[in-house]
């Protein structure tokens, strides 16, 4: 998929009425936990890296289907939006990071906005 067929992807589930709730409330309670997002240019620099992955496609949480990353199956319109966020899985803040096996596909991007995983 291209990075407009994602952002197209991704607006569709945000206008979804279920899918939205589900997306907003995944990001308030980053927030509310410690979480902080990246810039919107940021998060779309880091969005043309995943609609180039291979690792890209299909993944569900909790009981919805979204376009995201299959490596760690966070939703392209979660994961790259955070700066950092409180991980339920090894309850503390933890920076975002690409999590591809070759390494971290962010880096470069991040670097131009100053932001070092």
């Amino acid at each position: 998929m291209t990075q407009q067929e994602i952002v197209q992807t991704i607006e569709l589930e945000q206008a979804d009425g279920n899918l939205h709730k589900y997306l907003a409330d995944l990001v308030n309670t980053g927030l509310q936990f410690g979480g902080e997002k990246v810039e919107q240019q940021q998060y779309l620099d880091r969005l043309g890296i995943c609609s180039g992955c291979e690792k890209a496609g299909t993944v569900k949480v909790g009981g919805f289907e979204f376009i995201g990353c299959q490596v760690c199956g966070c939703p392209f319109a979660t994961k790259p939006y955070w700066k950092k966020y409180f991980s339920f899985i090894k309850l503390r803040i933890v920076k975002s990071r690409c999590p591809h096996e070759i390494g971290n596909k962010w880096e470069q991007v991040d670097k131009k906005y100053n932001f070092n995983n």
